[in-house]
């Protein structure tokens, strides 16, 4: 399964990360600990999760 969503102005990454998870698997999730962080910028140049 692929997984891209945006961060949104103001928002952090693991906001981006709750609320992406939240629209697309219908799930809550409590984030304990970071792994790894991967930024990317679209062409517009909007960050966004990948």
């Amino acid at each position: 399964m692929a997984f891209e969503g945006w961060i949104e102005p103001g928002e952090s990454p693991e906001q981006a990360l709750r609320r992406e998870l939240i629209d697309e698997l219908h799930c809550a999730v409590e984030i304990v600990n970071q792994i790894e962080t991967t930024k990317h910028e679209s062409t517009s140049g909007r960050p966004y999760l990948s």
